[in-house]
């Protein structure tokens, strides 16, 4: 068999419905479908005109109560293609995804044969490279060889009785999903709470704060023409300023500086800019240009601010030296410490290099050097991408020296 490389652009990291179609009608001999599930995706896919009739059409699924269970439409799916003289076949325990054209060129991967799996974020490997020689490809026909063919008189009597199941199915799956939400809800909340104390203790021992406990922001356009929507003060009340403990002047935050900014609701952090009256962008990544030394070996500094899963990791850190190794740190603020969750190491010298290093202490330090405000030039993402909501009130605590803001909804 001739060797061969896989390339980048054989990966495709979505909907490949497109990429399917067009090899379809490419098809000289047959086309085969494995999956586990299919519903009228596969249907059109297989009986669309720009396909020679003459062609040799197969879908290898699954038909049994577990798969009916999870996917009740892929009945009415299969006698559909039996009716166009598809044929299909059962292979017990089937888990893959995969379109063979004419026994030799083979698309693999998570996207299924159904309508949701074209919404999902599924990655799926196509060459046109001939494999009809490879292991993969005789490993599906030894499968495809002790598949059971379905006749359709079977899928009608099946697709007859079980369709009084379905009302009851549908009313199962949304129970299921109600107390998973509800289990979800409460842990959320549960994170929530716990970020809000933490956050009252820091303002109860915080040096500088705003005139009032709070400010309100509110969502706002900034025009009538225009489609940008930020998070406006109360009137009278400069963002930047602030008052200071034992000081009678006030002391000002720099406009337009990028501030560590804390969404409770979610426990997620992003870097806003702030102005006087308002909170127009955020970013969630900083490249600092200050150097973190260990073991007088220096480390470029860049911070990554996760949006989703955040009540697990919230921060991440990346230390990196272009000749030694890079690490990566995932860490969980819950608004009165870091806590270091995950941490990965590009190879072993830098692993026992910083895990040596990282104490306690050590790790506070590093946190602090990065958990502070940042001068950007550039403008970045808008706030509403950050924010969701369209009341919010604004807090401002001290945390290490550092102002920082946090946010909770309103509604």
């Amino acid at each position: 068999m001739k060797k061969f490389s896989i390339a980048i652009n054989d990966y495709k990291a979505k909907d490949v419905y497109k990429l399917w179609s067009r090899e379809c009608k490419k098809a000289q001999t047959s086309l085969t479908v494995l999956s586990p599930v299919v519903d009228k995706t596969v249907y059109f896919l297989l009986t669309s005109k720009h396909i020679d009739p003459k062609i040799i059409k197969s879908v290898y699924t699954r038909i049994d109560s577990s798969a009916i269970y999870d996917m009740p439409l892929q009945l009415r799916a299969l006698i559909n293609c039996m009716k166009k003289g598809i044929k299909v076949y059962h292979i017990d325990n089937l888990d893959s995804n995969s379109l063979v054209v004419d026994d030799k060129f083979i698309s693999v991967g998570s996207q299924s044969f159904t309508t949701n799996g074209r919404k999902n974020k599924a990655t799926t490997f196509y060459s046109e490279v001939n494999l009809e020689s490879s292991l993969f490809l005789k490993t599906l026909k030894e499968w495809m060889s002790k598949s059971k063919e379905i006749e359709l008189n079977y899928l009608i009597s099946l697709e007859k009785k079980l369709k009084k199941y379905r009302i009851i199915i549908s009313k199962q799956k949304i129970e299921h999903e109600k107390a998973f939400n509800e289990v979800l809800v409460n842990s959320q909340k549960k994170n929530e709470l716990e970020m809000l104390q933490n956050i009252d203790i820091q303002r109860q021992h915080s040096k500088i704060k705003y005139t009032s406990d709070f400010v309100y922001l509110t969502r706002t356009a900034v025009g009538f023409f225009n489609s940008i929507d930020t998070f406006l003060a109360d009137p009278n009340v400069d963002l930047t300023e602030w008052d200071v403990a034992n000081e009678i002047t006030l002391k000002s935050l720099v406009r337009l500086k990028y501030y560590p900014c804390i969404n409770i609701e979610n426990t997620s952090i992003g870097y806003v800019r702030l102005t006087k009256t308002r909170i127009s962008f955020f970013c969630s990544g900083i490249n600092f240009l200050n150097i973190f030394e260990i073991n007088n070996r220096k480390y470029k500094t860049i911070i990554e601010l996760p949006q989703i899963n955040t009540d697990i990791v919230n921060f991440k850190i990346f230390l990196r030296n272009d000749l030694f190794g890079n690490c990566e740190l995932g860490l969980y603020f819950d608004g009165y410490k870091f806590n270091l969750v995950k941490k990965f190491f590009s190879n072993s010298n830098v692993q026992d290099e910083i895990n040596f290093y990282l104490s306690e202490n050590c790790l506070n330090s590093l946190c602090r050097s990065v958990f502070r405000g940042a001068n950007l030039k550039t403008i970045l993402n808008p706030i509403t991408s950050f924010l969701k909501g369209w009341k919010y009130k604004l807090f401002l605590f001290q945390f290490h020296d550092q102002p920082i803001l946090a946010l909770r909804k309103v509604f």
